[in-house]
Parts: structure tokens; sequence; C-alpha cells
């Protein structure tokens, strides 16, 4: 069984991810991560030389590559796979989708203020506030489970995934 995270930057699909791994004895996986040991850039120097489309073509690439015919992995991508139809179908086909829904409030309390904007696919085109509007739908469209983490903690949060997937791999989806 897989899991995939979806969500805005700062949702916490990493840090529930590693969390929820950890404790189904999955893999983690973060896609951003893996994308900046491969091209040896940050995430930001590589949307400013590649532009956004590439960007999402290259996270698509890659995605698909450190998933087909795997088992047992968190898969943490970033916020904007959503943006590439290829890479959800796959991840559709290889995982379980959750999506970790977030204020805005609270996204732009956690990203607004750290320099992570510029981590951000699209953000040279419109504001925050637009961004996450444009996501949300997305996110909803393409999950297989939501959970409103707004009044959860951490751990509540992690455990809402578990159970989730417990019940997929009980074939209740």
């Amino acid at each position: 069984m897989n899991i995939t995270l979806i969500g805005m930057s700062g949702a916490g699909k990493s840090s529930i991810g590693k969390l929820v791994a950890e404790r189904m004895k999955l893999s983690y996986l973060d896609i951003d991560d893996e994308l900046e040991k491969e091209q040896r850039m940050t995430l930001s120097e590589m949307i400013a030389a590649w532009g956004d489309e590439r960007f999402i073509a290259e996270e698509t690439r890659l995605l698909i590559e450190m998933t087909s015919g795997k088992d047992g992995l968190l898969i943490s991508p970033g916020g904007s796979v959503v943006y590439s139809p290829h890479a959800m179908a796959h991840v559709r086909q290889v995982s379980n989708i959750v999506y970790l829904k977030v204020a805005p409030e609270i996204i732009l309390e956690r990203i607004g203020n750290t320099g992570r904007i510029g981590r951000l696919v699209r953000t040279q085109e419109k504001s925050l506030e637009a961004l996450i509007a444009e996501r949300v739908p997305l996110y909803e469209k393409f999950a297989d489970y939501t959970i409103d983490t707004g009044q959860l903690t951490v751990d509540e949060t992690v455990v809402a995934v578990v159970a989730h997937a417990t019940m997929q791999s009980h074939g209740s989806r």
C-alpha cells in the first residue's frame, strides 16, 4: 500500500508524512527533497532557472520514476503536483491520496513570513491568497480522502491518516 499526501506548502505533508510513515512502517519519500538532491539546486533556484512548466514536468518525471512498481511508500510530493494531470493519474493508480486541508490564514501564517514563498510554483503571476484559492479545488478533486487539520493536533492528524489508510487496506474504498 502507498499513501500520497497532497496540500499546500505548510500543510504538514512532510512532518505528518514522516510520522505516518514511521507508524505504518512505510518508506518516506519527499519528492521535493529528492529533486533538490538530483539537481543540486534549491526549489527556488529551479523555479527561477526553468520556469513553472519545466519545474512541474521535472517534478512529474521524478515522481513517476520513484514510485512506479513500488509498494510501502508514504509519498509527499510538492504542492504543485496537482498542476500535472499525468502525475495525478499516476499517483491515483499507485496510491491512496489524502488531502491535508489547512485554512488559508494558517497557510499564510506558516509560509508567508518564512521566505518559502519563492519555493511555490506560479507565485510570479498571483498572490499567495489567489494561489491557495486556485489550488484548493484541485486538491479536493484529486483526493480520495480529505482531513481538515484545522482543529486537530499533529498526533490527531497522524491518527486520522493511519485510520483512513487502514480502512483502505481492508478494501472499503
